[in-house]
């Protein structure tokens, strides 16, 4: 759909309905300009195909696959592959999905660099199913926090809160860091954008 559309930065896919979708392969293959994508209100409940579906979005860093059901999913051959700046995944699951590949490519690799945010309570099924090998981390976080939000909006900070960037670098916490340039931040277990 969005195949090779090199150029495109910014994408808002919020009010698509692809409930009836079977093949979603190379979806956002090539997307070259993209840096965030959210696409959390997907229904993948019927898809078949997700080969190469982020395949080479090279500066794509923050992802947010939401509920991402894979259950009749059979190819993820090179999801991620060429993926090399992702540092941020959310995953709104309890148990990780069942990676499905017919060549012998694992659709996780080359995300070594990249944190993998689950629901709070559930790390432990990811680490469990070695999930913990294609990540740099997995890290708990309240999932209904994960859209972007203008520090001292909506959001409380406790004086403690850490402070990281979207690679996962740990700035300090709240209270010793009182000016941070323009940029995505992971603060408290949210992602919040400074201005």
């Amino acid at each position: 759909m969005f195949y090779y559309c090199a150029s495109l930065q910014n994408l808002d896919v919020n009010h698509f309905d692809t409930s009836n979708v079977k093949d979603m392969s190379n979806m956002f293959s090539r997307c070259g300009s993209l840096t965030s994508l959210d696409i959390s209100n997907f229904n993948t409940s019927k898809v078949i195909y997700m080969n190469a579906m982020f395949y080479n979005c090279v500066h794509l860093q923050d992802l947010n696959l939401g509920h991402f059901e894979t259950d009749n999913v059979l190819y993820m051959d090179y999801m991620f592959d060429r993926c090399n700046q992702l540092t941020a995944i959310y995953l709104d699951l309890q148990e990780p999905f069942e990676c499905k590949t017919i060549e012998d490519s694992n659709p996780l690799a080359n995300l070594t660099n990249c944190i993998l945010y689950v629901p709070v309570g559930v790390r432990t099924n990811y680490l469990a199913a070695g999930w913990d090998a294609y990540f740099k981390d997995i890290v708990e976080t309240d999932m209904t926090a994960t859209s972007i939000n203008e520090l001292g909006s909506d959001i409380q900070h406790s004086n403690d809160a850490d402070i990281y960037s979207m690679d996962g670098k740990k700035f300090g916490n709240v209270s010793d860091t009182p000016t941070l340039p323009t940029g995505l931040y992971i603060i408290g277990g949210k992602k919040i954008l400074m201005k």
